[in-house]
């Protein structure tokens, strides 16, 4: 059965032969690297902590949710479906030298001087419009910009006039994940205004409710509250504050998740966490398999040929 393969590969040039063993060795290295990619961003969602809205801490962090449009003008991709998000490969013929620059595959069919006939560009684009997600305790707005997005599932052909679309997207009402750089954008005055609401909570209990407290923090009932039970009783102030000042203000508050500053990956995908994660593992297992496959068939052709 393989008798005439392996014939063809004995008989076959032997530059022509390491230079195929190359190309298709560097292809499944491209394959075992975006294996590793995968299983990095694998362990991360596994591993991060998930938080919600109305009280997740700043930094580094993961929501799940529903995707929601904020107010403004509709998201619509190229292939005007709306959306809160989009990838988009669309082609048509080019029609200015501007237009000539931008390409980045070009398709050639009989006579390359006729541009408006027969000479097909393939552009492609993703949102970066800003849209949200919904937890049920609050709205965080997503900035896509340099994430790293798996969409759902929908991919539409469009065909409008000369112009053809493939297209990814993030509907409204999707399951969302998403895992990157959450902060509240006015926490730094949130902070501020804390440490004063503290102060003045801490004051007002010195001054009319001191029985309370030593009865409440003073342990060791010498009828003095000593520096850890003051930190105890700061604590409590600390509490309260944040309980009452989340209840006020948690509703006008915006907050914003984005890429982090320091590399870490940031990523958003169209499906519940335990899909994210099983789509991760079947496209490590396909991608290692076919890289390894390749890889033992390029050993076994230079042995063959007694390369090795």
């Amino acid at each position: 059965m393989f008798a005439p393969v392996e014939s063809f590969l004995l008989d076959a040039n032997s530059t022509l032969v390491v230079v195929l063993s190359l190309l298709w060795a560097l292809f499944s290295l491209v394959l075992l690297s975006l294996s590793l990619r995968d299983g990095r961003l694998l362990r991360i969602i596994a591993g991060t902590m998930t938080e919600r809205v109305a009280s997740a801490t700043q930094g580094y962090t993961e929501l799940h949710g529903k995707a929601v449009l904020l107010k403004g003008p509709v998201i619509r991709s190229p292939g005007g479906r709306a959306c809160a998000w989009y990838r988009t490969w669309h082609t048509e013929p080019p029609v200015t030298a501007e237009d000539e620059r931008s390409v980045f595959m070009t398709t050639y069919k009989h006579t390359p001087g006729q541009l408006q006939n027969y000479k097909n560009t393939m552009f492609g684009e993703s949102s970066d419009e800003l849209f949200g997600i919904d937890d049920g305790t609050g709205i965080c707005i997503i900035d896509p910009e340099d994430a790293g997005v798996l969409p759902s599932a929908r991919a539409w052909r469009i065909t409008n006039g000369a112009r053809r679309f493939r297209e990814h997207y993030i509907l409204e009402g999707d399951d969302l994940y998403v895992c990157g750089w959450f902060r509240t954008l006015n926490h730094e005055g949130i902070e501020h205004e804390r440490g004063a609401e503290v102060a003045a909570r801490i004051g007002l209990w010195k001054r009319t409710g001191m029985p309370e407290l030593l009865a409440e923090f003073d342990r060791n009932g010498d009828g003095e509250l000593d520096p850890d039970e003051w930190q105890a009783v700061r604590d409590k102030a600390i509490k309260e504050i944040e309980r009452e000042y989340r209840q006020r203000v948690l509703d006008r508050t915006p907050h914003l998740i984005h890429a982090p500053a320091d590399g870490r990956p940031f990523i958003i995908g169209a499906a519940t966490e335990p899909d994210l994660l099983d789509q991760l593992k079947k496209r490590i297992i396909v991608r290692s398999l076919l890289a390894s496959g390749i890889l033992a068939v390029i050993f076994y052709v230079l042995d063959l040929r007694g390369m090795l």
